[in-house]
Formats: structure tokens, C-alpha cells, sequence
């Protein structure tokens, strides 16, 4: 169980990432509200010199943040459960949930193909002097880089690790046979049985009348 314990980790930190990168900022004349006109996210320095003079950032939009925390919060809690239910060795709701944990893996693959394709118009966008112009103009796109690898990190472990879990579940449960509780049985089939009311002895599968 120590993998969910890994993936819980990384939904958390692309949880921290998307929330810092919700907001739009700037130190310039260049205002937030411009952010709305263009392709977001991205982060640009005005540099004179050689020295920063203002920066612009937008960040990802409501609706791709919306979507990227609400599948790494369910995962968090379905890893949560998971623990909880594989401790209490209830092996019908772990599978179930198990499954549950794949689809938003299977979802978390949408949310990085949107993501992906938004920082792509977004860098193209920003590399147009024509659609964006900043004096000594300087693009940083190295955070949101960061919260798209964490997010296909996230996803691409919870949807693996699910399908290795699911093949596993027998060991994970340790579902086996037991071939001495068998041995005891055919044990306790061959021992002698005398009862006071019929002198009938029963050995094994003979039957003896006493005369």
C-alpha cells in the first residue's frame, strides 16, 4: 500500500501547484483584467537592461483549475478510503472503490490533454509580437510546466498502480486455500465416532454393528 501512499502525495502537490496559479498579478501598468484577452497561462518579465522592470502573469483559467483540483481532492480521498477499507479487510468495497480510482485516472487523462493544449495556444499566443507585445519581453512558463508534469505524473500512477492493485487484489487479501484446514477435516472424518445409544461404531466410511 506504500504506492496509494505515494499518489496522495502528488495529488497534493499539483493541488498546492494549481492553487498559486489561480490568480492573476502584475507589478507593471500592464493590468489583470487584460489577462481575459488572451490565451492563458503564462508568465511574462519586461526587462530593461538586462533588469526587470515589471512582470505579467495570468494564470490557468477557473475552468481548467475547477477541473484539475476536483479529480486530484477525489483522488486524495478515494486513496483515504482505500486505506481504511484495506485495514478493515473489507475486500468487496476496496474493489469497488479500486475501480472508482481508476475512472478519475482514466479523467485525470482529459484534464492533462486540456491543460497541455491551453499552455501550447498559450506559448504560441505570447511568442507573437503582434498578439502580445512587452518591451525587453522575457516568457517563463517553467511553473505551469511544473503543475502539467505533476498532473500527468498523478494520473499516469493512479491509473497503473489501480490496474496493478486489481490484478493483485488476492495477495492483498491474502485469498488463498488452505490445504491443511483440508488435511484437518478429512482428520476429523476418519476418527471414531460411538454412540451410547446405538453401539454402532463408524470408522472412516465402515461401519461396524457390535454384537
Amino acid at each position: 500500500m506504500l504506492e496509494f501512499r505515494n499518489k496522495r502525495v502528488l495529488s497534493i502537490l499539483t493541488l498546492i501547484f494549481s492553487f498559486t496559479q489561480v490568480t492573476d498579478s502584475t507589478n507593471g501598468t500592464y493590468k489583470t483584467g487584460s489577462c481575459e484577452t488572451g490565451l492563458v497561462p503564462y508568465r511574462a518579465i519586461s526587462t530593461v537592461d538586462g533588469k526587470e522592470i515589471a512582470y505579467f502573469e495570468c494564470g490557468w483559467t477557473l475552468t481548467r483549475s475547477f477541473i484539475r483540483c476536483l479529480l486530484q481532492f477525489l483522488i486524495v480521498i478515494t486513496i483515504i478510503i482505500l486505506f481504511v477499507l484495506y485495514a478493515k479487510k473489507k475486500r468487496s468495497q476496496f474493489l469497488i472503490l479500486l475501480i472508482t480510482l481508476l475512472l478519475l485516472g482514466g479523467a485525470g487523462f482529459y484534464s492533462f490533454i486540456s491543460d497541455a493544449s491551453a499552455l501550447k495556444s498559450s506559448y504560441d499566443y505570447c511568442n507573437n509580437d503582434s498578439t502580445f507585445y512587452v518591451v525587453g519581453k522575457e516568457l517563463q512558463f517553467g511553473r505551469f510546466y511544473g503543475t502539467l508534469a505533476l498532473n500527468v505524473l498523478t494520473t499516469f500512477s493512479v491509473f497503473f498502480i489501480s490496474i496493478f492493485a486489481f490484478t493483485k487484489r488476492n495477495k492483498l487479501f491474502d485469498v488463498r486455500d488452505h490445504p491443511q484446514d483440508i488435511h484437518q477435516q478429512f482428520d476429523i472424518g476418519s476418527k471414531q465416532i460411538t454412540d451410547p445409544k446405538n453401539p454402532l461404531l463408524i470408522k472412516g466410511n465402515e461401519a461396524y454393528g457390535s454384537i
